[in-house]
């Protein structure tokens, strides 16, 4: 078979099987200078980041498999309500009192107000003040003090006295006190208000909580609902655990009941595993888990060995220009073009031949071996939402994002800004995929973000 038939079986084999032949990206030559074409970006900046961050999460559920749940305070709690038809006093349940009264104590029912003009002291009611009927008249003289007293005259011992005038009532001889309303007692200077008695009281109705709570599965109080994804226990809201850790394992969540066993502090909170776990490249899960199989594990370490080189190179030219990304770049001029190119969005050129090429190489190594370098499933779930080039592309994205938590791991904090321009997403994402990946407090449960493709194809 000739070179020409060899070629066009090969083209046909491309097209049926959908095979992806190696295309690392050729230089180019623009305005005199070497440049590398890293390819359409498939999302815009703020949705690309959406996406990075969710990997980053799946990832650090892997490389690190235990988390601590977040929490928080939910109040000192009350004790449950009273069935209906009844009020809650203290720890026990009353009758409300009829209207115009109120619970002076639990069981005790008071008017609510004295009667205009006395004066409300607590329990009595003050009287307004008396007045005198003067010094009386004679016994012969009953006709005169009928003529002058249109309510009356009466005796009190040998002297006739006016009558008290209506609402008062005489206090020995000569004073005329207010009447107390009906049902209040005459203290003399005062009334006594009324009251009666509801009861003993009723104990709590076990379980049931006032509007807006809820019972403490573990306890006899009642607190506010918690937050969603989370759940009470006593005076605390405890995380429920996410999709990424969704093993229970007391105050905290893990991978798998294994990895819950497995579980110490030093393991979790330590950035510095985690900075491994980013330069292992997968190569540490599969020698400790067992979870891929020899063949996988040989593929990830070669892999890895690529990666490796790549790394060292960038981490070289950084070395070189201590991290200035001026001069990474190629000077300041250059710098400008690359940042206005990613405020505008599309194709995203690398000025810097030595590190654009490897960062390049870098990113294609990653994404093709992206299942065996992050797990099947997060590789799984990018293929199934994008097409094959917008899927590629996305995979070539978070392998430059691990380069750049490498560099940051590494001290080459700088270089966040160089390689996310290059990598044509947003520099600020990477500060919140760097927090999603190394922090050891459990994530929210994270779906899988809403995006909008650029292209499906």
């Amino acid at each position: 078979m000739n070179q020409k038939a060899l070629l066009t079986v090969i083209c046909m084999l491309v097209g049926i099987l959908g095979v992806a032949l190696p295309a690392y990206s050729q230089p180019v030559m623009r305005n005199g200078v070497e440049m590398i074409d890293l390819g359409e970006p498939p999302l815009t900046p703020p949705e690309m980041n959406a996406v990075m961050n969710w990997i980053a999460i799946q990832v650090g559920a892997i490389e690190l498999p235990y988390c601590y749940r977040q929490s928080y305070g939910n109040g000192a709690g009350e004790p449950y309500t009273c069935k209906p038809g009844l009020e809650r006093i203290g720890l026990l349940c009353y009758p409300p009192c009829k209207p115009g009264y109120h619970h002076s104590t639990a069981n005790l029912c008071t008017v609510d107000s004295c009667p205009p003009g006395f004066t409300d002291s607590g329990a009595f009611c003050q009287k307004p003040g008396p007045y005198g009927r003067g010094a009386g008249y004679a016994a012969w003289d009953m006709g005169k003090c009928a003529s002058e007293n249109p309510q009356g005259c009466e005796w009190s011992g040998a002297i006739i006295y006016p009558k008290c005038k209506a609402g008062f009532h005489p206090v020995g001889c000569c004073i005329c006190s207010p009447d107390c309303p009906e049902g209040y007692a005459d203290t003399g200077t005062g009334c006594t208000k009324p009251v009666y008695g509801v009861g003993a009281g009723e104990a709590l109705d076990a379980g049931v909580c006032a509007p807006g709570l809820e019972k403490d599965p573990t306890g006899a109080l009642c607190y506010p609902t918690c937050k969603a994804d989370f759940h009470m226990v006593g005076p605390v809201c405890w995380q429920n655990c996410p999709a990424q850790h969704p093993t229970e394992c007391a105050a905290g969540c893990a991978t798998t009941q294994s990895e819950c066993a497995n579980a110490t502090v030093g393991m979790v909170i330590s950035p510095v595993m985690a900075a491994v776990s980013l330069a292992t490249f997968g190569e540490a899960s599969a020698a400790t888990t067992g979870a891929r199989a020899a063949e996988e594990a040989a593929q990830t370490a070669e892999a890895a060995s690529k990666l490796r080189t790549a790394y060292n190179a960038v981490k070289t030219a950084m070395t070189a220009v201590k991290g200035n990304v001026t001069e990474l770049v190629g000077g300041a001029q250059n710098l400008a073009k690359l940042q206005a190119g990613a405020k505008i969005g599309g194709k995203i050129y690398t000025i810097s031949t030595a590190v654009g090429r490897q960062v390049d190489l870098f990113s294609r190594e990653f994404a093709d071996n992206f299942a065996a370098l992050t797990s099947p499933e997060i590789a799984a779930q990018i293929d199934r939402r994008f097409g094959k080039d917008a899927a590629y592309q996305i995979k070539r994205q978070w392998g430059i994002q691990h380069l750049a938590l490498m560099l940051d791991a590494d001290g080459f904090k700088t270089a966040q800004n160089a390689i996310s321009i290059i990598s044509t997403a947003d520099p600020t994402g990477l500060v919140g995929v760097a927090n999603a990946f190394l922090h050891p407090i459990c994530k929210d449960n994270t779906p899988f973000p809403t995006v909008h493709p650029l292209y499906n194809h």
